[in-house]
């Protein structure tokens, strides 16, 4: 601490004597530049020391983000996560075709206490039965030891899988809004044709906030598929995100709009998991023969599914009901190869470079590609901004089909389909190809085809 009394008594004495007086003068100077230099050496040296450790971090955060992708350029190709199991099996019985004297109905109870197995639901439709094993048990265990034994009985059984949504957020606040993917896919040109009336899009997730005043005068009743109610709420708000995407209305004034603004909005829930991590397939598959049995012409699910045989045969009679199914390729980077199914379609992401972001999973299952990032989405706290992931390629991809139906109710699902590909902007290599499917979706000519 400076001492103002030592240093008065040390400039009198000083005062007496001229040159040592001068020389002290110096000397005190000399002192205290040399107290300041390393003052403001070690205030720079602390410095460096910060933005040291800030870039490291950035560094290590960077790197992580990008270890967790694959470009569609590199050489490795990974395999996606393995999907989840749940404590439930599905099992679908056979109606015809069985052994002599084979009563269906005793064999199911049979396989039932055998097995220790608790019914829970009946998927309606396609008459799949879905249980929830003993505590004792596995489901994959209990699917082995079904098909092992009663296999002339079923047309097939497996592990009720969970399902989660491929759905990242760009901005946690929602503050920039773009509708840059309009303009990419021709969209308004479409909209001098048709706005999709007259046709209803099922949205399987979250479920939806039907009092948003983008989407409220265009919902109509929903389900609760994993509490078989009438309760579509949205649980988690990634359902109200997608909905706005797809069918935010338009000519209102505020906010965005859809891509088929003037379609119809049926929310079915799937789970009651605020969190929305992971689904079971029994319920998607329950939601898809719902939306088929109450007049949906597309039921857009913005989730991550593979390896479910429930959701493949809710998805055929979709299609016999004259709807299409459409869901999301999913976020992992990876390459899939797994069987495309005729009646699901999926899609992958591309950027505003009509390029397959790094993100984006690829491979045989890929059906078509829909912009994916930074597009228009709305939360169900009313707030606007962008969002990406396949979750809101999904929606793209069906809006175009809604608006193919409006313009054309007559066409069947494998027509809605034949034009939805062929109309496509072909990207990548020439006709399909494993990042792009058939190409990326364009409204205005999938319209004029229709």
């Amino acid at each position: 601490m400076f001492n103002e009394t030592l240093f008065a008594g040390a400039a009198e004495k000083m005062a007496s004597k001229p040159i040592r007086w001068s020389v002290a003068i110096v000397s005190i100077a000399l002192i205290f530049s040399l107290a300041l230099t390393t003052i403001i050496g070690n205030v720079s040296t602390l410095q460096s020391i910060y933005s040291e450790i800030i870039n490291q971090q950035e560094e290590q955060t960077a790197l992580a983000f990008v270890s967790q992708k694959t470009t569609q350029n590199s050489a490795k190709v990974t395999d996606t996560l393995p999907p989840q199991e749940s404590n439930r099996v599905i099992v679908k019985y056979k109606e015809k075709d069985l052994p002599p004297g084979i009563s269906i109905a005793a064999e199911r109870a049979n396989l039932e206490k055998a097995q220790g197995l608790k019914h829970i639901l009946t998927i309606s439709g396609i008459n799949a039965q879905v249980y929830e094993v003993s505590e004792n048990d596995t489901a994959s265990e209990v699917v082995n030891r079904i098909l092992s034994t009663k296999k002339d009985l079923i047309e097939y059984a497996e592990v009720d899988m969970l399902a989660v949504p491929a759905y990242i957020p760009n901005d946690p606040y929602y503050t920039n809004a773009s509708s840059w993917h309009l303009g990419k896919i021709s969209a308004a040109t479409a909209w001098d044709t048709s706005k999709g009336d007259g046709v209803t899009v099922a949205i399987l997730d979250s479920g939806v906030d039907c009092t948003h005043a983008e989407l409220s005068a265009h919902c109509v009743p929903g389900w609760n598929a994993a509490s078989n109610n009438t309760d579509s709420t949205d649980i988690n708000g990634h359902g109200t995100l997608v909905a706005s995407t797809l069918g935010s209305v338009g000519d209102n004034a505020q906010g965005g709009v859809g891509v088929t603004f003037n379609s119809k909005i049926m929310p079915i829930r799937l789970t009651n998991d605020p969190a929305n991590q992971g689904v079971p397939c029994s319920y998607i598959a329950s939601g898809i023969t719902y939306a088929a049995d109450h007049g949906a012409k597309v039921a857009s699910n913005s989730y991550e599914i593979f390896g479910c045989t429930v959701v493949t045969d809710a998805a055929n009679y979709m299609a016999t009901k004259g709807g299409v199914y459409v869901r999301a390729a999913g976020n992992s980077g990876a390459q899939i190869t797994t069987t495309n199914d005729e009646n699901v379609i999926i899609a992958s992401a591309t950027d505003g470079n009509d390029v397959k972001t790094s993100w984006s999973n690829y491979g045989s299952i890929v059906d078509v590609s829909a912009p994916g990032i930074n597009v228009y989405c709305s939360s169900k706290t009313g707030s606007y901004g962008t969002c990406w992931g396949t979750s809101f390629s999904v929606p793209i991809v069906s809006s175009v089909l809604a608006l193919i139906y409006s313009t054309n109710p007559n066409l069947t699902p494998a027509q809605a389909k034949s034009i939805l590909f062929s109309t496509a902007d072909d990207l990548g290599t020439a006709g399909w190809d494993q990042y792009y499917g058939h190409g990326r979706v364009n409204a205005a000519k999938a319209v004029a085809a229709a």
